[in-house]
């Protein structure tokens, strides 16, 4: 990977961003909603652009943040933010959180946890309108474990990896799909339109999947051995990034990888396992490549009609880049 390049990138995207800022804080195309800036808050706080993050922030508690530490901004959930209830939620809550605004990230975690399986330690899909019978995913138990974490709610964390742990366990024995959905607290949901198939499961040999999926679960998994020391976290990240590393040909090289690569940077950090920095590294490269000329990027991991992903995938990739970056070290060929 070439440092420099990757450094060029990120201050590109970061560019780009605030070119699109308003004077109240926020970012165009503000009819999005939370699908556009739910990384931004987050991204910016990485990049030293503290006070354009709480300009944003500002705006987000006095017209999205409500009284139960929810977010619900005056333009609705759109797109795959209408599925995946709690994934914004945790990006801001982390993002406010990076910023030291308790006011805002210990009621947003407030409402996150309530949202916990008792008994699985996953997290609902569809949010406060789901019951214990409904679905839990990877997705959302990664990314709000992710926020338990950083937020100190250790506990919390650790059962949504474990959570993490006993889905990866439980796959069918022949394990040719990684099921990403469980219901009635642990039956996994497998069946489902083929045109719907990306987002319910990862397929060996398969091009054009979800691989951010395995990765969002490795994340968590890898900070939870970093921080608790459990081997059973480590090898559970592996084993998720392994069957990631068995899939679709394009699995390092389309925008639904970027966070396989962060996965692989952050277990190359934990073990010294050469084949997970040339992943990252493979993933970081192509990152960069995809980037359009004027600093942006076009899909986030979820993809989303334009013009909404380009605020996500440019706020995302800057994530992406600054952490494989610091994961990996300043390793360079």
């Amino acid at each position: 990977m070439d440092l420099r390049q990757c450094r060029q990138a990120i201050v590109g995207g970061l560019k780009w961003t605030i070119s699109h800022q308003n004077p109240d804080g926020t970012f165009q195309p503000v009819e999005f909603g939370l699908c556009g800036y739910h990384k931004t808050v987050y991204m910016l706080s990485l990049v030293a652009q503290t006070e354009r993050a709480a300009r944003l922030c500002a705006w987000i508690e006095a017209n999205v943040l409500d009284d139960d530490g929810d977010f619900t901004d005056p333009h609705g959930r759109q797109g795959p933010m209408k599925t995946f209830y709690s994934y914004p939620n945790a990006w801001l809550a982390m993002g406010a959180h990076r910023l030291e605004l308790y006011n805002i990230s210990y009621r947003a975690l407030d409402f996150l946890t309530s949202l916990q399986h008792p008994a699985t330690g996953g997290f609902l899909t569809a949010g406060p309108a789901a019951g214990l019978e409904d679905r839990q995913d990877i997705v959302t138990t990664a990314t709000a474990g992710l926020a338990c974490l950083q937020l100190g709610a250790l506990d919390a964390a650790q059962r949504a990896g474990e959570f993490l742990v006993n889905v990866f366990e439980a796959q069918p024995r022949a394990q040719t799909k990684l099921y990403f959905y469980v219901e009635k607290t642990n039956q996994f949901v497998t069946e489902y339109e083929d045109e719907e198939a990306a987002a319910h499961a990862l397929t060996l040999n398969r091009p054009n999947q979800w691989y951010f999926v395995p990765g969002l679960a490795a994340c968590l998994l890898t900070k939870l051995y970093e921080a608790s020391g459990e081997d059973t976290f480590l090898t559970a990240a592996q084993s998720y990034v392994q069957f990631a590393d068995s899939s679709g040909e394009d699995r390092y090289g389309e925008a639904r990888s970027g966070f396989l690569g962060l996965a692989a940077a952050l277990l190359y950090s934990a073990t010294d396992v050469n084949n997970y920095a040339n992943i990252a590294e493979t993933v970081a490269n192509n990152i960069i490549t995809a980037q359009m000329g004027n600093g942006s990027w076009a899909e986030a991991s979820m993809g989303y009609e334009p013009p909404a992903p380009i605020l996500d995938a440019t706020a995302e990739n800057v994530i992406l880049l600054t952490g494989i970056l610091q994961a990996l070290g300043g390793r360079e060929h």
